[in-house]
C-alpha cells in the first residue's frame, strides 16, 4: 500500500472516531429532560435578566469543563426589558431552538445573560463564533449540561442579543 492510500485510510479512521466520539456524548444527554429540569427554574422563570459581555480569560483546562470567564467591568451589567426578558427565556428553553450535535469549537462567548431567581442565578454564555450556547450555575465554575449548538434559532437569538444591548458596537453586526 503506498503511503497516500495509508494516509488516506488514517483520516477516514480519524474521521470515524471523532464521530463515534460525538454520537455517544449525544446519547448521553438529553436535551429535552436537561431543559425541563429544576436546575433551569431561574431561566423558566426569572426575577430579572441582565446582559453582559463576556471576554476568555484562558481555555478550557480540562475535557467536559467550559472553562473560566471573566465579565468585563465596563460596560455595566444591562437589565433586560420584560417583553426581551420572556422571549429570551422561550427561546432558550424550547429544543427546538437547538441542533441534536455536538460540535469540536473553540468555544468563546462574547456575551452572558444572568437569569436570577431570589438568590439563584444562571449565566447562559453564547458563543456566536460557534453558534453554542452553555448555561452554568453562578458560584459554581462548572456547566449544567454541554455545549449546545443554537444554529436553529441563531437569528433570533442574535436579535435579542441587539435588543438587549442597543448601544454596544460589538453587538451591531452580529447575523
Amino acid at each position: 500500500m503506498t503511503s497516500a492510500r495509508f494516509a488516506v485510510l488514517g483520516v477516514c479512521l480519524l474521521a470515524a472516531s471523532v464521530m463515534t466520539r460525538a454520537t455517544v456524548a449525544d446519547e448521553n444527554f438529553d436535551l429535552q429532560t436537561f431543559l425541563a429540569s429544576n436546575e433551569l427554574e431561574p431561566v423558566r422563570s426569572p426575577d430579572r435578566v441582565e446582559s453582559q459581555p463576556v471576554e476568555v480569560i484562558r481555555e478550557p483546562a480540562e475535557p467536559g469543563r467550559l472553562g473560566r470567564w471573566v465579565f468585563r467591568r465596563l460596560p455595566e451589567p444591562l437589565p433586560l426589558p420584560g417583553p426581551v426578558m420572556a422571549e429570551l427565556s422561550s427561546l432558550l428553553l424550547a429544543a427546538e431552538s437547538y441542533l441534536p450535535a455536538y460540535k469540536f469549537c473553540g468555544f468563546q462567548p462574547v456575551i452572558a445573560f444572568r437569569f436570577w431567581r431570589g438568590p439563584d442565578a444562571i449565566d447562559v454564555l453564547i458563543c456566536f463564533k460557534c453558534s453554542e450556547l452553555a448555561f452554568e450555575k453562578v458560584g459554581t465554575q462548572s456547566n449544567l449540561g454541554r455545549k449546545i449548538p443554537f444554529d436553529p434559532s441563531r437569528a433570533k437569538l442574535a436579535r435579542l442579543v441587539r435588543q438587549s444591548r442597543p448601544d454596544d458596537q460589538t453587538f451591531k453586526d452580529i447575523k
